[in-house]
């Protein structure tokens, strides 16, 4: 028995440190109803509505400093007329109030739109000064705005502020959750194995 358990506490370890224990991951979805006139000032004479989400994938440290965040950006819209898209970004400031860029969606090429259509950006953040802003909008979305621009309207052609999709936030963590379940069985799993233990197949 004494060699058993001595077996036992060299092969654990021996494995790596399940990751759950140092980084936690968690998501967070905000909403936005853009339109022509949100803008400040308004833009009149533009047929062009849209719906934006802002989904992001934070990672936190074990003493919940966050480490990074996937800022990704998409946005439904509807032009009747056509549009050239230049640039999409998370602004600060209040509903009616034009304030500065804190997250850049790393637009690039100018999207040529015209009818219904969707375009999707992402964002990668790792320095602390983008993440103090991430942990800024989680505490105040609604002091924050979406911001789609084109070429003939560079200050923006349609905007929202931002609100919580708590709906969706909690779908993608429950779709989060069963994969680290799924990925925690099978490492559960090959321990027994390694530990000359007998574990059922799965059903």
């Amino acid at each position: 028995m004494f060699k058993f358990a001595s077996l036992a506490v060299f092969t654990l370890a021996a494995l790596p440190a399940f990751p759950q224990a140092n980084t936690t991951v968690s998501t967070a979805v905000f909403h936005a109803l853009l339109s022509p006139s949100h803008e400040t000032p308004p833009v009149t004479g533009s047929n062009i509505s849209g719906e934006g989400t802002i989904e992001m994938t934070l990672t936190r440290s074990a003493t919940g400093d966050l480490t990074q965040a996937i800022v990704d950006f998409r946005v439904n819209y509807n032009a009747e007329t056509p549009h050239d898209f230049t640039a999409m970004h998370i602004h600060r400031g209040a509903a009616g109030v034009a304030g500065p860029v804190v997250i850049d969606s790393r637009f690039g090429a100018v999207v040529n739109a015209s009818g219904p259509g969707s375009v999707f950006r992402q964002n990668v953040l790792t320095d602390a000064a983008p993440l103090a802003v991430v942990q800024q909008i989680l505490n105040n979305p609604g002091g924050y705005y979406l911001n789609l621009h084109s070429s003939a309207n560079p200050a923006g052609i349609i905007r929202g502020q931002l609100t919580w999709d708590t709906e969706a936030a909690n779908a993608v963590r429950f779709q989060a959750s069963q994969t680290q379940l799924d990925r925690l069985e099978g490492m559960v799993r090959n321990i027994g194995r390694a530990l000359g233990l007998i574990f059922p197949a799965t059903q």
